[in-house]
């Protein structure tokens, strides 16, 4: 089976609405999952919490130690947003993301994406960060500090922590939300409660109102995040469809 990570269910709604019957529920560790026929292949999507979420480690952590249950992962994909870092990284592309991957598949996901012939995508270095990186210029400073990353995210460097340790192959692959030079037009801590894994929406309706000349840029910005979901998605689709196909092969 293909494990497929997201940071939260508003990333993953996409992908699961192509699952062929989708069983929604928790494993003992009290990760929320979804379980379903993805191209003809079982995989199981995990929503793993946002950042640097200890507990959310110390789950995905012991369930990986323990997938010796039937069926076992064969390979895990981390996906989701992130944030580009290189002013050619533009919000809607993919990463495919170098240091967090085992090179199988990489090369795998690589040969998919060319083949396809319909996505903008890019190979190399991600970053993972403890927060959000808001600004174009915070943005241009990390791409400088972390030796010209495309982009960062918060969740792709624990969890191929967590795959290295349980011996699961790991692949990342991300569609960028917002570019290089973009400015989120609302601070993530507004939004998002980190600490406590859940959205805002009372605090984001009040900020919004005492500052009405951002509301067309949230505006403008959420609007975006759909094509680029639908664009991860489509790649996902894919890669799983590879992958499958480069595993019966083997066994055959």
């Amino acid at each position: 089976m293909i494990a497929v990570t997201f940071a939260l269910p508003d990333e993953s709604r996409d992908l699961v609405a192509r699952l062929r019957h989708p069983q929604r529920g928790s494993n003992n560790h009290h990760l929320a999952s979804i379980r379903g026929e993805l191209a003809g292949r079982e995989i199981l999507i995990i929503h793993t919490g946002v950042g640097a979420a200890d507990d959310c480690h110390a789950r995905l952590a012991t369930s990986l130690a323990q997938q010796s249950s039937s069926p076992p992962l064969s390979a895990l994909i981390c996906a989701g947003f992130a944030g580009g870092l290189r002013a050619d990284v533009r919000a809607g592309d993919l990463i495919l993301g170098e240091n967090f991957s085992d090179p199988r598949l990489l090369s795998a996901a690589r040969q998919t994406l060319v083949a396809a012939e319909k996505f903008p995508w890019h190979v190399g270095a991600l970053t993972t960060e403890l927060q959000t990186v808001e600004t174009a210029a915070g943005k241009a400073a990390l791409h400088a500090r972390r030796d010209g990353a495309l982009a960062v995210d918060m969740e792709s460097a624990w969890i191929a922590a967590a795959c290295a340790r349980a011996g699961v192959p790991v692949l990342s692959l991300r569609v960028i939300s917002d570019g290089a030079t973009d400015d989120f037009p609302v601070p993530a801590s507004v939004i998002f409660d980190q600490k406590n894994q859940r959205p805002r929406a009372g605090a984001l309706l009040l900020w919004l109102l005492r500052h009405p000349q951002k509301i067309a840029p949230f505006a403008r910005f959420v609007r975006g995040l759909d094509p680029a979901r639908r664009r991860l998605a489509d790649a996902l689709e894919k890669v799983v469809t590879a992958l499958a196909k480069a595993e019966n092969l083997s066994t055959d």
